[in-house]
């Protein structure tokens, strides 16, 4: 069978391999500065191994016909995601056009083109988005499932009704690479009747996908209706929620998390749009039972977007990462279109730099969960990281590395990695 090419574009950076994260078919947007250079942080989008100054782009007129004036300058995509979804997909088509291997504007001029591609090399990445808020919903009925084998606690009547979620902190979203201070907290051990305060012994991460709110939004007692929800959304991220399972054990009955998941949450630097993801739909299920009216979506569909998941054993000479789980997007039970809907009902106002988590993406079996604490439910004793030797949690010096990409015939669209590294927890004043 002949597989239709699905690989539209060809640039003038050259020809990529088919698996590169970045083609002109992505186009993703993020936030950072050319290092060594002078003037402060620019927005940009990314073909290849380089960034696109979009600041650069916007001075020289090129999105003057749609959009506000500096929209590119700022030190966050706030103002672009505060667009419509035309005006994102019209940028695209732009950017999609002067990087056409047929084009001169741009490959024919060495001074704009030199200005405007910045070598990924170059290129020092910030926070892509000031964020508002952050709420991480639960969202993976497999996720549920595993968990609920060994705590039974995970299960509630509730979940095949609500999209389930949690408020957490905005201020501890940070970019990949940024450590995690293992983490104190209260414990409580089986068969104690009363908890302790120590360092945390089961540390773990989750994988979740990301996306920033963005659009028009609703006003403060209005609702999204479902139907237009996929219109404030702006575009994903990989998403690593990291947890300290036994501090949130203890604490999470009966408000949910709190101290166990808010010392840090990790996202990728690339916002992947819709548009660049529209090749891999996938409808869903049909969802028994039937949800409520408001939460009804004829038209229910999630992505295929393939989430590996690698380890490295801190404190092992050689030790390098070494893929322990591969899971999906496409897991999701509640999707995307109907966590906005349920978050607006009540009235609650998104505003573009809104950060929304999916929840925890995991299969059935241990080698496609989102989390540790999964394998550990479904009877694997730990990641073995050389001969004789499991870690069951995470410990000072771990590393966990996420990369997402969707693949389908020739056509890839990456979100690159979310890599995060475990420091040893502070050290504690003896009294």
């Amino acid at each position: 069978m002949i597989i239709k090419s699905l690989r539209r574009f060809k640039s003038f950076i050259g020809d990529l391999p088919p698996d590169h994260h970045f083609p002109l078919e992505n186009l993703p947007f993020g936030v950072g500065k050319r290092i060594g250079a002078k003037g402060g942080v620019k927005c940009v989008s990314r073909i290849g191994d380089y960034a696109i100054n979009l600041a650069e782009l916007e001075s020289q007129g090129f999105f003057k016909e749609i959009l506000p004036q500096s929209t590119f300058s700022s030190k966050f995509l706030n103002k672009f995601m505060s667009q419509e979804r035309t005006q994102w997909k019209k940028v695209r088509e732009i950017l999609q056009d002067l990087f056409d291997a047929n084009n001169p504007k741009i490959r024919d001029n060495a001074e704009l083109r030199n200005e405007v591609l910045i070598p990924i090399e170059n290129f020092r990445q910030e926070m892509p988005a000031k964020i508002g808020d952050f709420t991480d919903f639960y969202s993976c009925k497999n996720h549920r499932d595993n968990c609920g084998k060994k705590y039974p606690l995970a299960i509630k009547p509730n979940y095949e009704w609500i999209p389930i979620a949690y408020h957490g902190r905005s201020s501890s979203v940070k970019l990949s690479g940024t450590p995690l201070r293992k983490p104190y907290g209260q414990v409580m051990h089986p068969g104690s009747d009363k908890p302790v305060y120590e360092q945390s012994q089961w540390l773990d991460f989750e994988v979740e996908m990301g996306y920033f709110i963005g659009g028009k939004t609703n006003k403060l007692g209005e609702n999204i209706p479902i139907e237009k929800a996929a219109d404030n959304i702006f575009g994903f991220v990989i998403l690593n929620d990291w947890t300290a399972r036994d501090i949130q054990l203890w604490e999470f009955t009966p408000l949910g998390p709190f101290n166990s998941k808010n010392m840090l949450t990790s996202i990728s630097p690339w916002i992947v749009t819709l548009e660049a993801l529209e090749p891999f739909k996938a409808p869903m299920d049909p969802q028994v039972p039937e949800p409520l009216d408001y939460l009804k979506d004829p038209h229910r569909f999630n992505y295929n977007v393939g989430l590996d998941v690698f380890f490295k054993k801190g404190g092992v000479k050689d030790s390098d990462f070494v893929k322990i789980s591969s899971t999906n997007l496409a897991h999701l039970y509640w999707s995307v279109a109907q966590q906005v809907a349920h978050h607006t009902e009540t009235g609650c106002n998104l505003k573009p730099g809104d950060l929304i988590g999916t929840g925890t993406l995991s299969g059935t079996t241990p080698d496609t969960v989102g989390s540790l604490l999964e394998m550990d439910c479904l009877g694997l004793k730990g990641i073995p990281y050389k001969e004789g030797s499991r870690a069951k949690f995470l410990s000072g010096g771990d590393s966990v590395k996420i990369v997402g990409q969707s693949k389908k015939g020739n056509l890839t669209i990456g979100f690159g990695e979310c890599v995060g590294k475990v420091l040893r927890a502070r050290t504690m004043k003896k009294e």
